[in-house]
């Protein structure tokens, strides 16, 4: 059976708790529990445990482990809506972005599911663990005979995390980024390569622009630097993917010298994932020592029906930028936060990227 979640109680139930300064009873063997769910690299698990526990509190009748309300289960509810129309405000407004800032978190797997289930497909590593502990916590007795101390422990470990963003000084968050900054931001980035990370967070940025200028529906999708395809859901550097999880196109990014076997290899994942659109972007075309021409490797992939574009970074920028519309930059830098938790660059990188992000345009 069905059941409904009042949204606006769930609201004032999660701000009431949030203004708490602790626990009324602190319980460590529940603080150990959700802080272990909620330190997990997986921030999806973070909003499904959050919401899980806010839906009990506010409809005791309410199956945290229902994600969806057509799950076959009694106390299925509208997990998305809840999360998208209540929490995910609410972690804007109060919590920094702390669950990792996510705009639609249940699009992700392993929200996808109708239900939280021990069955279900996750990541290598240790996403298993945390599901089963996850649904360990929802199934347990002390969750469903007290869950808003559930809510109030899980809300501490929330207030006591870091955040990983970048800063701004107070008279720039809200200037409008032109032509000219994104120009010379790119070129600050780059002259401290971090490893790659610099190049890849110089296409974000492009593509985020773009993204919001043209209200493009999709999902850009970063990849821990120099371990994309370590993961069956990672191709590329950057993959493209439509609302669904489907897999596109990728991008693959270029910051020393590379050849027409590192240009096959990048080919051939796409090729795996059924897609047939790579982008290749380097800083300049100085860095290819293949043997075979990049014109002979696109003309070569354009007769198999593989659309590939080799393009450095400069020419790039220019044909998108050319695009976009006069945003704030405190929207664009909303998204690039999320591609900073996905990543998990190096705080000296993060220092870099807050130096050159508060430079004045001259």
């Amino acid at each position: 059976m069905q059941v409904q979640i009042d949204k606006i109680l769930a609201e004032n139930i999660l701000k009431s708790c949030w203004e708490k300064d602790a626990p009324q009873n602190f319980d460590d063997v529940i603080y150990e529990k959700l802080s272990c769910c909620f330190k997990h690299d997986h921030k999806t698990f973070r909003y499904i445990l959050l919401n899980g526990i806010l839906a009990k509190c506010t409809n005791p009748d309410a199956n945290p482990l229902a994600l969806q309300a057509g799950a076959s289960i009694d106390g299925a509810f509208d997990a998305r809506t809840l999360c998208h129309n209540v929490i995910v405000p609410f972690e804007r407004k109060f919590m920094e972005n702390r669950l990792g800032g996510s705009n639609e978190p249940f699009l992700n797997k392993p929200a996808r599911f109708k239900t939280l289930d021990r069955g279900n497909a996750v990541r290598k590593g240790d996403d298993k663990a945390i599901l089963f502990l996850i649904i360990d916590i929802f199934e347990s007795d002390d969750f469903n005979q007290n869950p808003i101390s559930f809510l109030e422990h899980l809300l501490c470990i929330i207030k006591s995390s870091k955040i990983k963003k970048i800063k701004f000084v107070g008279s720039d968050f809200d200037k409008n980024i032109s032509s000219e900054f994104v120009r010379k931001t790119i070129t600050e980035l780059l002259k401290r390569p971090f490893e790659g990370t610099s190049l890849v967070f110089s296409v974000l940025l492009i593509m985020e622009i773009n993204k919001i200028s043209t209200d493009w529906n999709a999902v850009i999708s970063s990849n821990h630097v120099n371990q994309s395809g370590s993961s069956q859901n990672e191709i590329c550097d950057i993959d493209i993917k439509n609302l669904h999880g489907e897999f596109l196109f990728g991008i693959e990014v270029k910051d020393k010298s590379f050849t027409n076997m590192d240009v096959g290899h990048a080919i051939s994942k796409v090729k795996a994932s059924s897609a047939s659109r790579l982008v290749i972007i380097c800083r300049d075309f100085s860095q290819y020592h293949g043997r075979t021409s990049l014109n002979s490797i696109i003309s070569e992939q354009l007769k198999e029906g593989f659309d590939l574009t080799v393009i450095d970074i400069l020419t790039y920028s220019r044909g998108l930028i050319s695009l976009k519309q006069n945003l704030p930059l405190k929207q664009v830098i909303s998204n690039l936060n999320d591609h900073i938790e996905k990543m998990r660059p190096p705080k000296i990188f993060i220092d870099h990227l807050n130096f050159v992000f508060s430079l004045k345009e001259t």
